[in-house]
């Protein structure tokens, strides 16, 4: 055992996910890693749970190792494919299908998953910050809309009488545990809301309700625990069986005994759970009729958004499509509970779809498309109910350039505008300045050769003229009298990424009569080029971090 563990911890990769952790894996953890979401990411055609499963399928011999996460004094993230126990098993899984749903195919993608899903707060801290219970597991995974609880809807009833306090009651048990109080408050919170369950005398009842790839949780009996033991549904030899790492067959295996019979056996068994994953985000295409042409857009309302829930409009770039487009927007939506709308640009006479800004490619184009993004926006609040005063917009290079256009303009609907590798038309910048400050966002690389930072203000490149980013910025920044500037380093989000620096101008007007003053935000990518800098930064959660600050 000492000799395995030795060359466990040779390879230790440091990430920044904002916070400096490091990750502890073999050479053989990352590569099964990669060769598992190849073959998952292929997969598109399944379900969510049948990832699950597949996913649950390619780890069948790993060794069941009890507490894998533990046997290092100072806490670490972790991610091991080659040795498991029964709940690190079903979180690897569970990973590697969100990653495969997101097309992530690389390790550092699945290390950024486990460590957002198994720290309470997305941050390897100290021991009380990583999450024990699988309870509280599961009501995370909830609230990011990534799971769904179905206990209750098939016949399950409250487990009362049966608090959750077996960490805080026997510390003796958790040697790494140095602060008690802190896990005391977790089981405060968590006894807010009973735990439910499915006793295991009606489990058979419902056997045919469960799908493949449903997480089966073993609620157990004993004082003070929630669940005991972890597991993937599947059907073996004609019984709704499970997949699981098991600690008597030392091994991820397929148990020869149905759900109904497994609980029954097991002494300390009060029922299950039924844990079901979500399916992955879709839009849904619609089209609509404006200066009589036939435009479409795709729109994704998450189930959680509340009515009135806020809106962000996406447009892709030049030569870009709606469908399809930056899906990890809906996976940010999904957790915080908004609506997005990818709108569709037209063709122009050489067949690249986009959005009208003035580049020379688009002099047989008419269309006004500041005003089409405008009244789209308006038309999805009266027929979605969508928040009229939490509308935003977005947008990567010509789809960024619209919003330096809205930045420009006298338009109101929006409240917040945030632009990835957009550039400023030097027409409008040299034209006459706008009276309404708007909070304002820019990533951009400063290797970007198609979107060029330091400017082409002769439009040598094609675009038309436009403005060097800093001078955009600074445009911006003067609209909204922002007099405080701050510069900060950020660290990289994973190995090999580009190192950015946050320019931040604040203090300036308020954004409205008695709201938040305006911010504007520059992210330098140093060398970076004409991205959406994903593997750089979690761009669509800092871009909705920066919107929300202003919603009301």
């Amino acid at each position: 055992m000492k000799r395995f563990l030795l060359s466990f911890v040779t390879l230790v990769l440091t990430l920044s996910l904002p916070a400096a952790a490091q990750v502890r894996f073999t050479p053989r953890d990352s590569v099964l890693a990669e060769s598992i979401l190849q073959r998952l990411s292929a997969r598109e055609d399944l379900r969510s749970g049948e990832m699950l499963l597949e996913a649950g399928r390619s780890l069948l011999g790993t060794p069941y190792v009890a507490g894998t996460l533990d046997d290092t004094p100072r806490e670490t993230l972790t991610v091991s494919l080659t040795r498991t126990d029964c709940i690190l098993f079903v979180e690897t899984c569970f990973n590697l299908t969100l990653c495969a749903q997101r097309r992530e195919k690389g390790f550092y993608d699945l290390c950024t998953r486990i460590r957002d899903s198994r720290y309470r707060e997305g941050v390897v801290g100290v021991y009380e910050d990583r999450i024990h219970y699988t309870t509280e597991w599961i009501r995370k995974g909830e609230a990011r809309g990534l799971l769904q609880d179905l206990t209750l809807p098939l016949g399950g009833r409250a487990y009362t009488g049966h608090p959750i306090n077996y960490m805080s009651t026997h510390p003796d048990k958790y040697p790494l545990m140095k602060d008690p109080g802190t896990i005391r408050e977790v089981e405060s919170r968590l006894n807010r809301e009973p735990m439910t369950y499915i006793p295991k005398s009606q489990i058979a009842a419902i056997e045919q309700e469960i799908l493949p790839g449903d997480i089966i949780c073993f609620v157990t009996s004993i004082a003070g625990l929630d669940i005991s033991h972890v597991a993937l549904a599947c059907i073996h030899d004609g019984k709704v069986g499970f997949l699981h790492a098991s600690s008597t067959g030392h091994q991820v295996m397929i148990d020869p005994r149905s759900i109904a019979e497994y609980a029954a056996s097991q002494r300390s068994c009060a029922g299950i759970k039924v844990v079901r994953m979500t399916e992955k985000p879709a839009p849904v295409r619609h089209t609509f009729t404006y200066d009589g042409r036939q435009r479409e857009y795709w729109l994704y309302i998450p189930d959680n958004a509340p009515e009135g829930c806020p809106l962000v409009m996406v447009l892709h770039g030049y030569g870009g499509k709606a469908e399809g487009y930056r899906p990890e927007m809906m996976d940010v939506a999904r957790e915080e509970g908004f609506a997005v709308c990818y709108p569709q640009g037209r063709k122009n006479a050489v067949g690249k779809t986009g959005w009208n800004v003035g580049y020379p490619t688009q002099k047989d184009l008419e269309d006004n498309d500041l005003t089409l993004v405008s009244d789209l926006a308006r038309r999805l609040q009266e027929e979605q109910g969508f928040s009229a005063r939490n509308t935003f917009l977005t947008g990567m290079s010509n789809g960024g350039e619209m919003c330096y256009l809205t930045a420009w303009s006298a338009d109101t609907t929006f409240t917040a505008l945030a632009s990835v590798a957009g550039l400023m038309m030097k027409w409008r910048y040299d034209g006459p300045a706008p009276t309404r400050a708007i909070p304002f966002l820019e990533i951009h690389g400063t290797a970007d050769k198609t979107s060029h930072w330091e400017g082409d203000p002769e439009g040598k490149f094609g675009w038309g003229g436009y403005t060097s980013v800093p001078a955009a910025v600074a445009g911006i920044v003067s609209l909204d009298r922002c007099p405080a500037y701050e510069r900060t380093v950020l660290e990289p989000r994973n190995p090999g990424a580009h190192r950015i620096i946050l320019h931040r101008y604040s203090g300036g007007q308020a954004a409205w009569e008695g709201g938040p003053s305006c911010e504007v935000r520059l992210y330098e990518v140093e060398g970076g080029k004409h991205s959406w800098f994903m593997k750089d930064i979690d761009t669509c959660r800092e871009i909705w971090d920066f919107f929300k600050q202003y919603l009301r």
